[in-house]
């Protein structure tokens, strides 16, 4: 609570205090503005990475953007303002709420898809109505999704991702594996997503097994792995041998 409330602090303020107690002492230390950015530079630069291959995901420039309206509590910190203007080569718009811009937004939208237009009609202006009339949603899925597959270099299994991430729902994409031994009797699929960043290792989502594959297979039979993201963003995978025809299937929520 104390490293939070400076940080506040120091959004308005040249320093802040901050207290430490420990050992039943207490200290007092000055925070200054300047000495905070310069610790935290790293995670600015982090975030206008992220912006910047946002606009690259969606195929847009700076050109493409009509306003950069800053959201969300970090967006009162001065050293992001700038980074963001410098970034962006335009003025910043700070007419909403921080707090509450993304809350307000879906409250009205929500109140629209229940109400259809006349929600809009009670609230908007004409300019702005025929504006969203334009806009249509469409869901993307956040990370990539796929499968492990065994790196036979260094025997361990690495992921092989078969979906990427920003795909428009429903996606779904259908490859070839082969199996990995003679006679094998038992395909095991372990889906995986991406991490949350680049740097965060895969999760695990769940499993597909085949049992009781025809006997005498020969080391790579193939086998036809389907995935898929629904409207909902449901995992739906299936598994088929190809020879044999033995499929299984699973849906991952």
């Amino acid at each position: 609570l104390e490293v939070e409330q400076a940080k506040r602090s120091l959004s308005v303020r040249p320093r802040a205090a901050l207290i430490c107690q420990h050992g039943g002492q207490r200290k007092t230390f000055q925070v200054q503005q300047d000495q905070f950015e310069k610790l935290t530079k790293s995670l600015v630069e982090k975030t206008a990475g992220i912006t910047k291959r946002l606009l690259k995901d969606c195929k847009m420039g700076w050109a493409h953007v009509d306003a950069v309206l800053t959201i969300g509590g970090a967006s009162r910190m001065p050293m992001i303002r700038r980074r963001l203007k410098n970034m962006s080569g335009r003025t910043l718009n700070m007419s909403l709420s921080p707090d509450l811009s993304i809350a307000h937004g879906a409250g009205y939208y929500a109140g629209m898809l229940l109400t259809n237009d006349k929600f809009a009609q009670s609230i908007l202006n004409k300019s702005a109505k025929q504006r969203l009339a334009q806009v249509r949603q469409q869901s993307v899925n956040a990370r990539e999704l796929g499968i492990l597959v065994r790196d036979t270099k260094s025997n361990t299994r690495v992921p092989h991702y078969l979906i990427s991430s920003n795909s428009p729902l429903p996606a779904s994409c259908v490859r070839n594996f082969g199996t990995v031994i003679a006679n094998q009797r038992r395909v095991h699929l372990q889906i995986v997503e991406s991490g949350t960043s680049l740097d965060q290792p895969f999760v695990k989502l769940g499993e597909c097994i085949i049992d009781d594959l025809p006997p005498n297979l020969p080391e790579e039979s193939e086998i036809a792995v389907t995935i898929r993201y629904d409207e909902q963003a449901k995992v739906h995978v299936s598994a088929k041998e190809v020879v044999s025809g033995k499929i299984a299937s699973t849906e991952i929520i």
